[in-house]
């Protein structure tokens, strides 16, 4: 059983190194003071434990939390009925099994107190709960030990769980008289990943935020700290046995403890928190924010920076551009949670600060000797009220923050165009892609979705059979008036782009950023990409200055190939956007077009796109909710 002598014999040992020698595990706060609003007192052998406030207890205090999973079944709950009768004494037989079981644990090694969540805080005061909600990273941040019920679904489930010690040894194989042992630490961590207690996202912030966790998983303990991940069956580590970026701990405490390069912070330890956490899953919808606000917390008096909706004001427009990962799963909330420039007003993966993706698959080697200077990011719009960001109450369950952002607008709109079309005929004679009330538009962009084919307009047929993977990929085509090639690139949209609906809606696209990226296997085989990044947005009702997000897009091209050329020369010369007004701005960001019109023999030189800043530029000034 996971109540063996051993399992504790392994977690004491697993606890007392940590305690004794991992500087980078100690609690957040550390003079020891902190007291939670209300633990369990659990120091009597007795049949019962007792609710303390924190002015009734003594100044120095051990105590443990428990993550659990609530489940279908509600627990045992603290509400303000029931404060005198808690305070007297709660009969352990009361309790789930889960919390009678994680006070054993807690008595085993000597800790006199636990936080639970439903037994210490109001579950019927909102007023009490948003208090403590918020308190998260202080709780859990300060606990000597995080018990982690992993494999239970909820309080029926327990901490222990029967099995047989064999299973945990490695398989033995003898070949040519040589033992070897077969290991599957990544395959059984992808398992533990997925216990049921892994998948919430309350429990997210717990294992991160805890100085140290021991889990009961199904068939053994595992042991996660900041410098030891272990297991009965590893029980002297399987940091090496596993790539370092699955341990999102890690990544978290060298951004609290390090110094990393500038630039690559929230890419480092946010990027990956965000996809692991909008993977997981909520019972509330409305809990988004609030149930990774204690990690937000830290990493914002880090980062010295405001935060609002899941996102910092230290290079706020380029986190701008999240993007769904698994578009047919992905909705939006039927409540308002987040405005539609934050991932969290999306329910499913999603995957932010895509300019850094290339550096996952670079290793640690090249990310080290990596200057963040080469990205050479251009940021090509500007959020114009970011000194209010994060101003309001960071501690609401909603945010209702409006961005007011300065750049440029490209109108589009989707055509739906047949296998069958003259490709030619499109090319040299293109038909109007948005209705402008001018008839005499010098450019347009047709978006259009392919199923199962890439378009070579040049070519005038079909090239590259891709499959199609059923997500929110759209091939996109730009032309000039002129008759110039169409530049392909990709869009992300929130919404289901098959509706007719949808398809007779008119777009916007708002470039945000251009970066440089890399793509190979290795650093013989690398080659430098030119990608220009930014927003997909439609209207929030009427004419106006007020708009939604409903996606992304992204144009990418070899640094030799002049794709970014043909988009702007086309996007520059757009007509007014209805119910916009142009506002004259400074110090700003825009493309210098090295050959507006070069002949039909112009160079890749001619056709270059460099940035530079400039005063007195028209930009549209819009609203996204």
């Amino acid at each position: 059983s996971t109540n063996s002598d051993d399992s504790f014999t392994s977690a004491r040992e697993w606890l007392q190194i940590c305690t004794s020698s991992h500087t980078s595990c100690r609690p957040f706060q550390q003079d020891g003071c902190y007291r939670p609003t209300r633990l369990l007192h659990i120091s009597e052998l007795g049949a019962e434990v007792r609710l303390r406030e924190s002015d009734d207890m003594p100044v120095n205090i051990t105590y443990a939390t428990l993550s659990h999973s609530w489940g279908s079944v509600l627990p045992l709950t603290l509400t303000g009925a029931r404060m005198n009768s808690f305070k007297q004494g709660i009969p352990l037989p009361e309790l789930p099994k889960t919390f009678q079981e994680a006070v054993q644990v807690a008595r085993r090694f000597g800790i006199e107190y636990i936080w639970i969540d439903c037994l210490c805080i109001i579950q019927d005061s909102a007023e009490d709960w948003k208090r403590e909600s918020v308190l998260m990273a202080s709780i859990y941040g300060n606990s000597h030990l995080n018990i982690a019920a992993t494999a239970s679904r909820d309080g029926r489930g327990g901490c222990f769980r029967p099995r047989r010690p064999s299973a945990l040894h490695p398989v033995k194989m003898t070949i040519h008289d040589r033992d070897f042992y077969l290991l599957d630490a990544e395959m059984w961590w992808e398992a533990f990943e997925k216990a049921p207690l892994n998948t919430r996202a309350w429990v997210l912030q717990e294992r991160l935020l805890s100085p140290r966790v021991l889990h009961f998983d199904h068939d053994q303990l595992v042991w996660e700290c900041n410098e030891l991940t272990a297991s009965e069956r590893y029980p002297h580590g399987i940091n090496g046995l596993i790539p370092a970026p699955r341990f999102l701990r890690n990544r978290l405490d060298s951004l609290l403890q390090t110094a990393l390069l500038p630039g690559q912070e929230l890419f480092h330890a946010w990027k990956p928190i965000i996809r692991a956490y909008s993977s997981c899953a909520l019972t509330k919808s409305s809990d988004k924010l609030i149930a990774l606000h204690g990690i937000a917390s830290r990493i914002k008096d880090v980062l010295k920076a405001s935060y609002s909706a899941g996102l910092f004001s230290t290079n706020l427009e380029s986190q701008l551009l999240w993007k769904v990962l698994e578009n047919e799963k992905a909705t939006r909330p039927d409540q308002h949670v987040a405005p539609s420039w934050s991932w969290a007003s999306m329910i499913g993966p999603v995957s932010i600060l895509p300019q850094w993706d290339f550096l996952d698959t670079r290793g640690e080697e090249f990310t080290r000797q990596f200057k963040p200077e080469e990205i050479n990011e251009k940021i090509l719009c500007r959020v114009r009220n970011k000194h209010l960001f994060g101003t309001r109450d960071v501690t609401s369950m909603v945010s209702h923050e409006k961005l007011e952002i300065e750049g440029y607008l490209v109108p589009v709109h989707y055509i739906a165009l047949s296998e069958t079309k003259d490709w030619k005929e499109i090319k040299y004679r293109p038909k109007l892609g948005y209705d402008q009330d001018s008839s005499t538009l010098p450019s347009e962009i047709w978006p259009m979705a392919m199923r199962s084919w890439q378009w070579s307009i040049d070519e005038g047929k079909a090239w590259d059979a891709v499959e199609y993977d059923g997500g929110s990929d759209l091939s996109v085509l730009v032309a000039t008036r002129k008759g110039d090639e169409a530049s392909s690139f990709h869009l992300w949209f929130e919404h289901d782009f098959r509706s007719e609906a949808f398809k007779r809606e008119k777009r916007w696209l708002l470039p945000v950023y251009s970066v440089t990226e890399w793509q190979g296997v290795d650093v013989f085989d690398m080659k430098r990409y030119r990608s220009l990044n930014g927003l997909v947005l439609e209207r929030n009702g009427g004419p106006g200055t007020t708009f939604r997000r409903c996606g992304t897009f992204k144009l990418k091209a070899e640094l030799n190939e002049n794709g970014p050329w043909r988009f702007w020369n086309s996007a520059l010369r757009f007509d007014a956007v209805e119910g916009v007004e142009p506002v004259v701005c400074d110090d700003v960001v825009v493309p210098i077009i090295s050959a507006e019109q070069p002949g039909d023999g112009a160079s890749d030189e001619e056709r270059s796109i460099k940035y530079g800043r400039r005063d007195g530029v028209e930009q549209y000034v819009v609203t996204i909710e």
